[in-house]
């Protein structure tokens, strides 16, 4: 009976557990019972959580199990406390996780130049979210600026000009010009960063705050590696860009100066770059209507170059003549200029003559060349018919270029024959034979 009366309760516990099943698969148009709602899983769960086998398997998992706080426990190099300010641009959580490469626990378990990678793209982010919401990457910039890489502050100081056009003058000024300040005083490998763009930022900044930096520019002169010429043309090719931002007096007081360094420079290339950026101060400082500060230049220019001891200098005037022939008024140049370029004409070093030669023969304009009234018309032709017949074959060709001359090649000097050496006595007469020197011996004996 006992068996019979389990076998049965089993057959019934089966029965009805297939009935429920079924119930899953029923047509629509048999009613499921009200507690138990068929699609929905969650109703579903929470009416299987009632089972006590379900509470006996969630108080296992429970113990057995670690919360998902343990399995993710929170990032400590994520900001603690509210954002600076509030912004729908861009999720929260995307701006806390950029901001958190700068932490020093991310280079040692992500990558490590992480720091170099955020530094490269803050511009890009700062214009994405716009100037109102600097203040989320303000403190992250300063800490990049700090930073003890070199590399990582050299892309900051590549980007600095760009920065300051996404956050404006007022930004610049204050959050900027101090990282600014900073920059020209580090390692030479972080100041070019800032030298290529010089010109860019400090058009960006009011005309007293760009003015505060017309004493700073020599500091670009002293260098970390003075072989590091590159540098010292970066220098030059930015003066270039500097001269139509300040006035025609701190050109004369403070741009010409550097550039009369630059111009003598022992690097061939820097020195041809700073004759176009002194050719180009002297055209702004004509414009303006004093003359007298152009030509106070420019009497350096001749103290300095025209006269040196060194041929490259030398050299280097002649080429700047021809540059300024076409940039100051020609009387101008006539006065100043013009006495110390004909003396070059008898250099003893053929370069130099080389470019004295190009000035008169190619790039002197005809009407001036051929201007009968002009008092140096004499001394001009003199000296370019001189050089037509310069011993140098390349200064000759220059000279003749624009076909004012014929090349003239001096006689070549006949060169003496050397005399003819007097016959010396043949060996077998000068040297004695062994039997005379025999002979010798025994009479010695």
């Amino acid at each position: 009976e006992t068996l019979s009366t389990t076998t049965s309760e089993t057959t019934t516990e089966t029965g009805s557990q297939e009935n429920s099943t079924m119930e899953l698969f029923r047509p629509n148009d048999k009613e499921t019972p009200a507690n138990i709602s068929t699609f929905d899983p969650q109703n579903r769960w929470e009416t299987y959580s009632n089972s006590s086998l379900h509470s006996t398997r969630s108080s296992l998992d429970s113990n057995c199990m670690p919360s998902t706080a343990d399995l993710h426990p929170p990032d400590p190099a994520l900001p603690k406390g509210p954002p600076e300010t509030e912004q729908s641009i861009v999720p929260q959580l995307l701006i806390d996780h950029y901001v958190s490469m700068i932490d020093p626990s991310r280079a040692q378990t992500v990558d490590n130049d992480i720091a170099r990678h955020c530094a490269f793209s803050l511009p890009a982010v700062a214009l994405t979210l716009g100037r109102t919401n600097w203040p989320l990457l303000k403190e992250t910039y300063e800490t990049l600026a700090n930073d003890m890489q070199w590399k990582v502050r050299r892309t900051l100081a590549s980007s600095i000009h760009e920065l300051g056009v996404i956050l404006g003058e007022e930004v610049a000024a204050s959050d900027l010009v101090p990282i600014f300040n900073g920059f020209i005083k580090d390692l030479d490998e972080v100041r070019i960063g800032i030298l290529k763009h010089l010109a860019d930022f400090l058009k960006l900044l009011s005309k007293n705050d760009r003015n505060e930096y017309l004493p700073r520019l020599e500091e670009f002169l002293k260098m970390d590696n003075e072989r590091n010429w590159r540098f010292r043309l970066e220098l030059t090719e930015q003066l270039g860009f500097l001269v139509p931002l300040f006035k025609p007096e701190d050109i004369r007081d403070h741009l010409a100066p550097i550039a009369l360094t630059l111009v003598q420079d022992r690097v061939s290339a820097v020195r041809q770059s700073a004759t176009g950026v002194i050719s180009t101060m002297l055209a702004n400082l004509n414009s303006s209507g004093d003359a007298n500060l152009s030509r106070a230049i420019v009497a350096d220019l001749a103290e300095n170059l025209a006269h040196s001891s060194h041929w490259a200098r030398r050299q280097t005037f002649a080429v700047l003549c021809g540059e300024l022939i076409s940039t100051i008024p020609y009387e101008d140049f006539s006065q100043d200029l013009l006495p110390h370029l004909l003396d070059l004409t008898w250099d003893i070093v053929p370069n130099v003559r080389l470019k004295v030669a190009h000035v008169f023969g190619h790039i002197l304009p005809d009407e001036l060349y051929n201007d009968t009234t002009s008092p140096n018309f004499e001394l001009m032709h003199q000296a370019l018919t001189h050089l037509a017949g310069d011993k140098d074959n390349d200064v000759r060709e220059a000279a003749s270029q624009a076909h004012r001359v014929t090349p003239n090649p001096p006689p070549k000097e006949e060169v003496p024959a050397d005399p003819v050496p007097e016959p010396r006595p043949s060996q077998e007469e000068a040297l004695p034979t062994w039997a005379q020197i025999a002979e010798v011996i025994q009479e010695i004996k």
